[in-house]
Order: C-alpha cells, then sequence, then structure tokens
C-alpha cells in the first residue's frame, strides 16, 4: 500500500484510512477485501459516478465515486494503469496485469490532476451501498485480469464500471452525457454482466415478466409484439439471465391463448 500519510496498520479499518489531509492510495483488490468486512461501509454509500479524462490524444479515463457516510463527504478515484508508459511496449508485448489502483481523500481535489476533465457523471436517485458497490468492483477486478491497449485497459473499466451502475442500480446519466467505448471487450463484458445478474438482479427483470404475464394473457398481437421488441432490446444489452423471456419469444408467431395458458399454468 502507498500512501502520502504514514503507514496504516493492516487492521484499521478501511474508511478510517481515508486521511484528513491529502489521500492514501491502495490496490484495488485491498479495497473490495477489506469493504467486504469493514464496519464503517456499512452505512456509506456512493452518491454519484464520474468519468473524467487526461490530457493527450491517448487520454486516460477514470472514475471518481462520491461517497458519503453520516453526513460527511469521501471520495474514491478508481485508476486502471498498464505496467508501463511506452506505447512501443504496450503495443508489441504480450498483456499483463496492469494496475488496479484506488485514491482515498475526504477532498476531492486531492484525488484529481491538472487538466483532468469531467466526461460524463451517473447519480443516483437512490444512494447505492458501498459494501454492495464493492462487490461489483470484485466482479470487475477479478474478470479483467490482463491489461490491453485495445481491450481491458481504462476506456474499458471506467466503462463498464459505469454501465452496471445503471444497468444494476438505477443510476441514470446526466442530460447529454454518454458511455463511453459500450463495445469495447464485448465478450468480457457480456461475462461480467451475467456474473452481475446472478448476484443482483436488475430491477427490469420484474418489469419484463409482469408484461410476459400480461401479453400471454390477452388476445391483442399489438401487446405481443411491443413484448417481443422490449425482450430482444433487452437481449441486445446482454442482461444475462433474462430467458424468462423466451418462452413467448419462442413461439411469438404461434402462441394462441389456451397454449399461453397451459405456459403459465405450468410456471
Amino acid at each position: 500500500m502507498c500512501s502520502e500519510q504514514d503507514e496504516h496498520p493492516a487492521t484499521q479499518d478501511i474508511l478510517h484510512m481515508i486521511p484528513s489531509v491529502g489521500k492514501t492510495v491502495v490496490p484495488l483488490s485491498q479495497l473490495c477485501d477489506e469493504l467486504s468486512r469493514s464496519t464503517q461501509a456499512e452505512g456509506a454509500t456512493v452518491t454519484s459516478i464520474v468519468r473524467y479524462s487526461g490530457k493527450g490524444s491517448l487520454s486516460h479515463r477514470f472514475v471518481l465515486l462520491a461517497g458519503e457516510r453520516n453526513g460527511h463527504e469521501f471520495w474514491i478515484r478508481l485508476d486502471r494503469r498498464p505496467n508501463t508508459q511506452s506505447t512501443f511496449r504496450l503495443l508489441f508485448s504480450p498483456p499483463d496485469g496492469g494496475a488496479k489502483d484506488a485514491n482515498l481523500a475526504l477532498n476531492q481535489a486531492h484525488v484529481l490532476e491538472d487538466q483532468e476533465k469531467m466526461e460524463a457523471q451517473v447519480h443516483f436517485p437512490t444512494p447505492i451501498p458501498l459494501k454492495s458497490f464493492g462487490t461489483v468492483l470484485n466482479i470487475i477486478r477479478d474478470g479483467s485480469t490482463l491489461y490491453g491497449l485495445r481491450k481491458e485497459n481504462c476506456w474499458f473499466f471506467s466503462s463498464v464500471i459505469q454501465e452496471i451502475s445503471i444497468q444494476f442500480f438505477g443510476g441514470s446519466f446526466r442530460r447529454l452525457d454518454r458511455l463511453n467505448h459500450p463495445t469495447l471487450s464485448y465478450p468480457l463484458r457480456k461475462a461480467i454482466k451475467a456474473r452481475m445478474y446472478a448476484m443482483h438482479p436488475p430491477p427490469i427483470a420484474t418489469s419484463i415478466k409482469d408484461l410476459e404475464s400480461l401479453a400471454l394473457m390477452t388476445h391483442d398481437p399489438k401487446i405481443r409484439t411491443v413484448f417481443v421488441n422490449l425482450a430482444r432490446v433487452t437481449e441486445i444489452q446482454a442482461v444475462s439471465g433474462a430467458s424468462h423471456c423466451s418462452a413467448l419469444h419462442r413461439h411469438r408467431d404461434q402462441l394462441n391463448y389456451s397454449e399461453a395458458s397451459a405456459l403459465l399454468q405450468r410456471r
């Protein structure tokens, strides 16, 4: 662990390691592990996640979590960096583990550098429990083990964090803000979201199931068509686990009322 303050004992609660001045830097793995057993994190929440970009043609991207506990703000900066700054080595060397770091501070200015600019902000109508988001970070950390210039890089890291915060925790972008590089490293992104779905089913699942029941009970083909289109959108978004949509999807052209009733009775 690196710190701009004195070294902290390993047994100290992770939130007590945030200094009153300056910042504390820990590996992301340590942040995830210690959040899972932190007593101080029980009442802490994440209120927003902001993506920043640095200077240069290949801008470094990172996300900044705004946290709150007992009415006090704190900030966690999450970075994904290669082990070398040489573009030649990044292009021609095999991918390695890179580095995933977390910077913790009470003052936002202590985790931002000159010329780093805000790109997009996700806010939450209902703040996310910090411990729950620690689980998210652990899944991403565990899934993206190799840094690659064209895939598991800082662009992917910041993108998948914001995507999951919207898809699984009800966050939304500010007006005109957008997700960066939404298709970068798509297979890995899909695998991470599959693990997320198993642990935190998104609210959309319940809504789709309700719509499916309505579509199966009606004679109106227009309602069935609307539901099938919604199911397709869900599949395109790679929400793994949305298999409850498949029964109607398979029979969307042939399904009649009696078949629908029988299908509902088998559930």
